[in-house]
């Protein structure tokens, strides 16, 4: 289901490309999967991170070509078309598993259900369809959300974009046991008909924290089109890259907010191919003190009481 969602939007950029007069480009995703939604329920959807552009190979190099920003129309063919192939799909699969729906129910098929009911209830009233905001579009319950984009620049947009993509579950600081034993979860936003919070009994918390793993052996981040781990010109995108950050960032560092303006392009034409451009060996790997420190603000290299730089003392190697 996936893959017809990434293969909608794909063709659509490459639509709007051949409008342009280019064919034959080469588009690239990034594609985050969650199974959670903010109320620790089983909502299986996907964040999808495309550049605004396509790309032409040009020799040895590739030349990115920026695209418009999208209007409200075409997002609401997108989402038409993630909706048609997605039934195709679920449709086929039904016919060539009929003994599946013949077959009893197993413990996880309930808990599946009572996850996905109150979601099912909010589809059946009147009041669940979300407002309408630009860039989004709903057919039949698949929702597609494109008002989010960042500029090239805004680097530090792209990380809490992705930090946003690859977000836990659950926030700890939102989850209470109350003296009658009950766990008390606070949500994130009121519901629509009023709720702030979920009171689960334990047994019933552990049943939807259970469903919310992923299954084995499939990957949650995947990779699409150029970003494909065997696609044949992967390598050339190192060239696109900027300049790669110090591996001693600051701690600290401010993390701005997305911003959903449209992207921005320089020069007269914003459509017009950019020159190839010339390839920049420069080392972006970061080392694990660094990442501890920037994700989990845990410093490994200082000590914990005074703060101070650690010394390595001695290196024992045997037991």
């Amino acid at each position: 289901m996936l893959g017809r969602s990434l293969r909608t939007l794909a063709a659509y950029q490459r639509r709007r490309a051949r409008v342009l007069g280019r064919d034959g480009v080469q588009t690239a995703a990034l594609c985050a999967l969650q199974r959670f939604g903010s109320a620790i329920n089983l909502n299986v959807h996907a964040h999808v991170i495309a550049p605004d552009a396509v790309f032409l190979v040009d020799g040895e190099a590739l030349r990115p070509m920026v695209l418009p920003p999208p209007t409200d129309a075409e997002v609401a063919q997108v989402a038409l078309g993630v909706h048609r192939r997605v039934c195709r799909l679920l449709a086929r699969r039904l016919e060539q598993d009929e003994a599946a729906a013949e077959r009893e129910p197993t413990p996880l098929d309930s808990a599946v259900a009572e996850a996905l009911a109150p979601t099912r209830r909010m589809l059946q009233t009147e009041a669940w369809p979300p407002p309408a905001r630009p860039r989004c579009a709903s057919v039949d319950g698949f929702g597609v959300h494109a008002n989010v984009a960042l500029t090239a620049e805004d680097r530090a947009g792209l990380e809490h974009l992705i930090r946003y993509a690859l977000r836990p579950p659950l926030a700890h600081t939102r989850l209470k046991r109350l003296p009658s034993g009950r766990i008390r979860y606070q949500l994130k936003r009121p519901w629509y008909d009023g709720s702030t919070h979920l009171e689960l009994d334990p047994l019933a918390l552990m049943r939807r924290l259970a469903l919310l793993i992923p299954p084995p052996l499939q990957h949650t981040l995947r990779y699409h089109g150029l970003l494909a781990p065997h696609a044949h010109h992967r390598a050339k995108l190192a060239a696109l890259l900027p300049a790669a950050p110090a591996a001693t960032a600051p701690v600290d560092a401010p993390v701005a907010a997305a911003p959903t303006n449209a992207p921005v392009t320089d020069g007269a034409d914003p459509h017009a191919l950019a020159p190839p451009p010339t390839p920049q060996a420069t080392a972006r790997r970061w080392r694990w003190a660094a990442l501890l420190r920037r994700v989990f603000k845990i410093d490994v290299a200082s000590c914990p009481r005074c703060r101070h730089p650690l010394q390595l003392i001695a290196l024992i190697s045997k037991p």
